[in-house]
């Protein structure tokens, strides 16, 4: 093979390498922030979460999984299990809500939509067996819908709807 040959094939392999890379990079970034974020709002909520450094540490983790729009939704539903206690349940079913809520939704969505809200918000007074039926059905929910709200190839783009 003459070298300008071999350069028309490495140039274009390099530059799919890079692109590769640069693609599992992101992924990762992405899946260390996220994961460090839920382990802060499940500290932030273990008694007594009363402290400074604790609400700050609440609001850092709330607002990167905000930002962090769809990618946090498999995190959040994941991360929906009674044993992490009424506080924690309560912040991530509120942010999986507010993530999944969809602007251009109809009057016609409305009532599944309602349903939704008053299906999958945990609260103070629960109690152990309605929180664990709460977790039950977000997971159940993202398994059979998660694909319309996220796709995880497409790291780049805190929005894979395109809302």
């Amino acid at each position: 093979m003459t070298p300008p040959r071999k350069l028309l094939i490495l140039i274009p392999a390099l530059v799919i390498v890079l692109l590769g890379l640069v693609w599992i990079g992101d992924i990762l970034y992405w899946h260390v922030r996220l994961r460090s974020a839920i382990g802060s709002l499940e500290e932030a909520a273990q008694p007594p979460a009363t402290s400074i450094a604790d609400s700050e540490r609440n609001r850092e983790a709330m607002k990167t999984l905000s930002q962090a729009g769809c990618r946090s939704l498999p995190y959040l539903a994941g991360a929906m299990e009674p044993s992490k206690g009424t506080v924690f349940l309560m912040r991530a079913s509120f942010l999986l809500f507010i993530l999944t809520d969809r602007p251009e939704r109809s009057l016609a969505d409305a009532p599944s939509h309602g349903f939704r809200r008053l299906d999958w918000a945990v609260r103070a007074g629960d109690g152990p067996t309605l929180e664990k039926e709460k977790c039950d059905r977000i997971r159940e929910w993202w398994a059979e819908h998660g694909r319309e709200y996220h796709q995880g190839w497409r790291c780049w783009t805190g929005n894979c709807r395109g809302d």
